[in-house]
């Protein structure tokens, strides 16, 4: 009788263990849409961030899909020849599930965008800009600029 006692306990542990983790990744993998600011932590700390959260249409398609969009951040890009310049270029990720992530490659840069949800209303990730070029002024990298940002009702 004992035996069957601490079994029925154990099965009821696992059991709540598992709703709730079931629970956060329900609540992470629809977070609410609209408008997300925070702070930029890190090396490039400046000014806050916004971040738009909801389902965006490609222009040459009919097609909705969530993602994210950074639309003001600061960062500052360290070039090789020592000289720095400020950058704020908008940025998209699509997303899946609790996480965004996104790298676009130009011919003179490569742009990076990812991050996750860490609940339905708060966030966290980095945006990242590395420039190429035959010089080294033109050889540039802002290293992770980091964020957290929260739901703004």
């Amino acid at each position: 009788m004992r035996r069957s006692n601490r079994a029925l306990g154990a099965v009821a542990l696992c059991a709540a263990a598992g709703l709730s983790a079931t629970a956060f990744a329900a609540s992470a993998a629809n977070p609410r849409a609209g408008l997300y600011v925070g702070p930029q932590t890190g090396v490039n700390k400046g000014p806050d961030v916004r971040l738009q959260v909801g389902v965006f249409r490609k222009t040459t398609s009919s097609k909705n899909f969530n993602g994210v969009k950074l639309t003001k951040w600061h960062g500052t890009l360290s070039c090789q020849d020592g000289r720095t310049h400020t950058v704020n270029v908008k940025m998209f990720a699509r997303r899946n599930g609790r996480k965004f992530s996104r790298t676009r490659v130009f011919s003179s840069s490569t742009n990076r965008l990812a991050g996750k949800f860490v609940n339905s209303r708060k966030l966290r990730g980095y945006a990242r800009i590395v420039t190429r070029g035959s010089s080294p002024s033109k050889r540039c990298d802002s290293g992770k600029v980091k964020f957290k940002a929260t739901f703004q009702p």
